[in-house]
């Protein structure tokens, strides 16, 4: 799961606890993404009209418990992005 940076509009982990933008979910990235050192260009995100296996989203190590986890799906599911059950 995906938030965005508002200084900077880049996308970086959803990160519940923040207040940068990215406590905000906004898309899924579809394919691992090793951004640690350097910006990475050539992923795939879904970010509205998208259906997630929900046992494959991988949640930001702060979300740590079941009503955590629906409240980021709740608000994917906001922007067009649902998951299965």
């Amino acid at each position: 799961i995906m938030g965005r940076v508002t200084a900077t509009k880049k996308l970086a982990s959803h990160d519940p606890t923040a207040s940068d933008g990215t406590e905000t979910p906004v898309a899924v990235l579809a394919q691992a993404a090793a951004a640690a050192s350097a910006d990475v260009t050539d992923v795939v995100v879904m970010a509205r009209h998208a259906k997630v296996k929900r046992t494959g989203v991988v949640f930001d190590a702060a979300i740590v418990d079941a009503t955590k986890r629906q409240t980021a799906v709740d608000a994917l599911k906001a922007i067009g992005i649902v998951s299965d059950t």
